[in-house]
């Protein structure tokens, strides 16, 4: 029950950020993605990642962008990479950073569960140094978008 809790909590991190971008959207559905991935690690006997808001920017900006094009990719429509998209939110520091992706799954737990049949994306999802989870989607088709850093 203790875990439940601290798993509906939402914790915003004060990370060293310039805002030039507005920040994505955070919705209950970013949030249940985000409450997930942290299940999954606290079932591995890992710490919860910290919700940021300029990895929800980050994310929520790529998936809005892959989405209406139908492009299930880690680079943007105008050839930008995670670490470019992260920078455009504000994100001036981190010691490691990773991007998941997924398409087609039509809720939060069927993308979670898509991810931990993946050992690439899993392994990501399990990576003991990440601190801080941004998420975002786009549209009844999903397209979902996950950041991770360790700062």
């Amino acid at each position: 029950m203790k875990y439940l809790i601290l798993l509906l909590l939402v914790t915003f991190v004060a990370c060293v950020t310039k805002e030039k971008e507005p920040l994505g959207s955070f919705d209950s559905t970013s949030v249940q993605l985000m409450n997930l991935i942290n299940s999954e690690r606290v079932k591995q006997g890992l710490s919860i990642l910290v919700f940021s808001f300029p990895l929800v920017c980050a994310a929520d900006a790529h998936a809005n962008d892959i989405g209406p094009k139908k492009l299930c990719s880690h680079v943007g429509s105008d050839g930008s990479s995670f670490v470019s998209r992260i920078k455009r939110c504000g994100v001036t520091y981190y010691s490691r950073a990773g991007e998941i992706i997924a398409c087609g799954q039509k809720t939060p737990a069927d993308a979670v569960r898509a991810w931990m049949n993946s050992s690439g994306h899993r392994n990501i999802i399990l990576t003991r140094g990440y601190n801080n989870l941004g998420c975002g989607y786009y549209g009844a088709t999903k397209y979902w978008v996950c950041v991770f850093t360790q700062l």
